[in-house]
């Protein structure tokens, strides 16, 4: 059985990556994002989260 799993992040590289695993995992069952600023303002990581999904094909 695929863990469920919730992401929080504020989309740079590294989450970017995770977003990316988490998504693709056999072993997991992505749920979701909850984004936040960090790298950068909140608008930003919402933009850079947007991208990475699109980029792996998942519509949020």
């Amino acid at each position: 059985m695929a863990t469920k799993i919730i992401l929080d992040v504020h989309t740079g590289t590294d989450d970017a990556v995770a977003l990316k695993t988490a998504a693709l995992s056999p072993t997991s069952r992505s749920r979701g994002a909850a984004v936040v600023n960090g790298n950068t303002v909140l608008d930003s990581c919402v933009e850079n989260t947007l991208r990475v999904f699109e980029w792996i094909g998942i519509r949020p």
